[in-house]
């Protein structure tokens, strides 16, 4: 539902760190500061199974705070990095925010940097990076690998805000009460952040028109809708800092029409389980394709 490292100049052999730099990763840990030991909200099945998800609205009362990366999924790139020198560091964040405030805390740890850094942006991560180069002064990045980024979208942020997600119902199973079309329409709904990743272009339904979602079930929010449309547009533009790595041979949602009161999706083995192959492609920018075991 999320990274990007920084690779600052080798220096000698053996190669020693040159400088620290926060690397952007997925991270899908969020907590409610409270004392010791602190209340984990997602992804807690305990806390889960007594209704506290409703917690993550957002905005919401309880203050919700990022609980730092998954290390199963993004330490061994680190120590990699390390290991070649680099000085890898991660930087989590809260993935509900709109990916335009992500950017700005982005740019805010670039600028601290001082130094060359390079990020490595792992899929919503790819988007945070692109909207932190946007701002002024982050001109001393000079490289933007992205993994698996979804330039024009994924279909998984569809799903999310109509409940089909599997995560979603997943999720609706342990909480008991709820049911996947409850909490979509409830708390996923909120998250600016799956606005900003709808799919836009190359399809007949255009998803940041609220008419042409269903009438039926969980409905999107349009002032989300149009704020995401709209921060879509200052997105960095690529240039010869950017590469793409883009994932294929996964079972993909490649493509959404609405038949009768609902959404109809399209599998293809076109993508990385996540993102189509065609969103993580970005015009001008060189790709290499990678099978995703």
């Amino acid at each position: 539902m999320p990274r990007a490292t920084s690779t600052p100049a080798r220096t000698g052999s053996p190669p020693q760190p040159s400088r620290d730099f926060p690397r952007l990763t997925a991270q899908l840990g969020l907590r409610r500061p409270a004392p010791l030991p602190h209340d984990i909200v997602w992804l807690d099945p305990i806390d889960i199974q007594h209704g506290r998800l409703a917690t993550l609205r957002f905005p919401g009362p309880a203050p919700i705070v990022p609980l730092g990366v998954v290390l199963f999924s993004y330490l061994r790139l680190k120590l990699y990095l390390r290991a070649q020198g680099l000085a890898a560091e991660f930087h989590d964040y809260d993935w509900r925010l709109p990916v335009a405030q992500l950017g700005g805390a982005l740019a805010e740890r670039v600028r601290a940097a001082g130094s060359r850094v390079a990020i490595v942006a792992h899929s919503m991560g790819g988007l945070v990076a692109r909207a932190a180069l946007a701002l002024a002064g982050t001109g001393n990045v000079e490289r933007l690998v992205l993994l698996g980024t979804p330039h024009c979208g994924s279909f998984a942020a569809v799903q999310a805000l109509r409940g089909t997600y599997a995560v979603v119902r997943k999720v609706a199973r342990l909480a008991g009460k709820a049911s996947a079309e409850s909490l979509a329409a409830e708390v996923f709904s909120s998250f600016p952040s799956l606005y900003d990743l709808l799919p836009v272009g190359g399809g007949a339904t255009d998803l940041f028109d609220e008419r042409a979602w269903p009438a039926s079930g969980p409905q999107p929010r349009a002032a989300l809708l149009q704020a995401a449309l709209a921060a879509r547009q200052r997105l960095a533009g690529p240039d010869e800092r950017f590469i793409n790595i883009v994932g294929v041979g996964q079972e993909t949602v490649t493509a959404v029409v609405r038949r009768d009161d609902d959404f109809l999706y399209t599998l293809t083995r076109h993508g990385d389980g996540t993102v189509p192959a065609a969103s993580a492609v970005l015009a001008g920018v060189r790709s290499a394709y990678a099978r995703v075991a």
